[in-house]
């Protein structure tokens, strides 16, 4: 059953509007993560200061207790001086349902994706909100996403067919010949024109 962990609309700061429901996971594609993160922390913090409505676990921000920023699993290079982000989430405690993970584009690597991609995959009721610059990432591991002024972006899918020997790819099987050894890609990307 789905239920809303985190909304946040008609903020004084420029932060988009965001409703995260549980298992849900969200991406942020902006030019600066960082920058947008301070935003975001700013309104955890003093939530009734920079929103007009802002709501956790059902809750009204005028109703909220101090501690109930601790639901946040914060996630960033800066903040752990590591990029082992799957070694941090393993370590997660259980009340913090939330995740907030901060990815700039140059300190990702393909196998990190490919394991983030994974490891939320297989925990598939974890709530997440991605806030980066790298439309690979929102591509990995979300699958809800908006920009930063909070257009909500579309994803494309199509599936392709690969040459696993050479590498080649195809996107129509009329155009493979015959000493091919096939195999199947699901590609999913964001529409162009995007940040």
């Amino acid at each position: 059953m789905e239920e809303l962990l985190l909304k946040i609309s008609n903020t004084s700061i420029e932060f988009p509007d965001i409703e995260l429901n549980t298992g849900e996971r969200l991406g942020i594609l902006t030019k600066n993560p960082s920058f947008l993160f301070e935003k975001l922390f700013k309104i955890i913090i003093s939530p009734k200061k920079y929103t007009e409505e802002y709501l956790l676990e059902g809750i009204d921000a005028e109703n909220l207790s101090f501690f109930s920023h601790r639901i946040f699993h914060i996630i960033s290079k800066e903040l752990w001086n590591t990029t082992d982000f799957i070694k941090i989430l393993k370590n997660k405690t259980k009340f913090r349902k939330i995740i907030v993970l901060v990815l700039n584009e140059i300190d990702i690597e393909i196998k990190q994706l490919i394991a983030l991609k994974n490891f939320f995959e297989e925990k598939n009721d974890l709530s997440v909100l991605v806030i980066t610059d790298s439309k690979l990432a929102i591509e990995a591991i979300c699958n809800k996403a908006i920009d930063e002024s909070g257009t909500s972006l579309e994803f494309n899918e199509k599936l392709l067919f690969e040459d696993i020997i050479s590498g080649e790819i195809f996107e129509n099987f009329e155009e493979i010949n015959n000493n091919f050894a096939l195999g199947i890609l699901k590609k999913r990307s964001i529409s162009e024109g995007r940040i």
